[in-house]
């Protein structure tokens, strides 16, 4: 059944991101497809071909008229040029082509009544992309603490110039995650690095809101030897209610590939937390972020996150999907 979004209250719905079905690089295709499954709360993601953006945004903003809510997050809508977005690089033709991306992206989540743009934290070296991995270029002069200002400076940059121009929930940063071997190239891999990057936006001006990917938090853990509830509780407990969306996938307890959850998976428990957390306040957005499945697959995975939320309400205050 179409969903009836409110802008900026996304609390309690389950959204699917455009890029999880197998052979779904077209975005029309893919929405077509998921509108036919019944899914129509859609996060809008890279993965798909150029399109021209005024047709694009007619495009979505029909799917809109036929009750479809979206999310914009990362990488859309997709540029003429393919590049990585790194909101960190020290490139200036990389910066140039973020800050237009970031912005465009911005426009687009006003245009479609979205309630917030999400980004990616930036990364300690450009990359470029082949078959869905990065292939990162050797780290440069520039160490941890000059990429996060640099990847700050990008945010309070895109803040300043949209003024009062943002969605009602504003601009999100999602936290990375590091490898299981070898150098890591991602900014706010841990608790402290996210804590950090958000203070150092704090003190220039700006606010942020946090989307928390519970994948990528679980392999950084496991990469570090740190406990996954733990971590969880410590950004709970710093980020309250800027914590507005969630994104979920499965991992192999190595690496980010983005499998559908399993019943008994970290990640459905950690979001019974969150919703208990959250008390009777409006609760983030939870994504899947699952990929090159089919549309039964989704349907399942779905009901898998909805009934992790309808147990968290049973079990007394948290407030589940509906």
């Amino acid at each position: 059944m179409p969903g009836k979004f409110a802008a900026g209250s996304p609390a309690r719905r389950i959204f699917v991101s455009s890029n999880c079905l197998a052979g779904g690089r077209d975005l029309s295709v893919a929405l077509e497809r998921l509108a036919a499954a019944g899914v129509f709360e859609v996060e809008l993601s890279g993965g798909h071909g150029f399109a021209d953006p005024d047709a694009l945004l007619a495009r979505l903003q029909a799917w809109r008229g036929r009750g479809m809510a979206f999310t914009v997050h990362n990488y859309f809508p997709p540029p003429r040029e393919d590049f990585v977005l790194n909101i960190a690089s020290f490139d200036p033709a990389v910066r140039a082509q973020n800050l237009r991306l970031m912005n465009q992206a911005l426009d687009f989540a006003g245009q479609l009544q979205a309630p917030f743009y999400g980004v990616h934290a930036g990364y300690l070296a450009d990359a470029t992309e082949s078959r869905g991995q990065f292939h990162f270029q050797a780290v440069g002069p520039n160490g941890d603490a000059a990429c996060q200002r640099r990847a700050v400076d990008t945010v309070l940059e895109v803040l300043r110039e949209r003024g009062d121009r943002l969605p009602p929930g504003g601009l999100l940063v999602e936290n990375l995650f590091p490898p299981s071997t070898g150098p890591n190239h991602s900014l706010c891999t841990t608790p402290g690095e996210l804590i950090s990057f958000f203070e150092a936006v704090a003190k220039g001006g700006g606010s942020l809101g946090l989307l928390l990917d519970l994948a990528h938090l679980d392999l950084a853990c496991r990469r570090y030897g740190r406990d996954s509830d733990a971590a969880l509780e410590q950004l709970l407990e710093v980020f309250g209610e800027r914590l507005r969306a969630v994104h979920l996938s499965g991992h192999d307890g190595l690496e980010d590939v983005h499998r559908p959850l399993r019943a008994d998976d970290w990640q459905l428990r950690a979001v019974g937390r969150i919703a208990r957390s959250r008390g009777a306040a409006p609760g983030p957005c939870f994504t899947l972020e699952c990929r090159w499945v089919d549309e039964p697959t989704v349907l399942a995975q779905r009901e898998l996150l909805r009934r992790a939320l309808d147990e968290a309400e049973d079990a007394g205050d948290g407030h589940a999907a509906r």
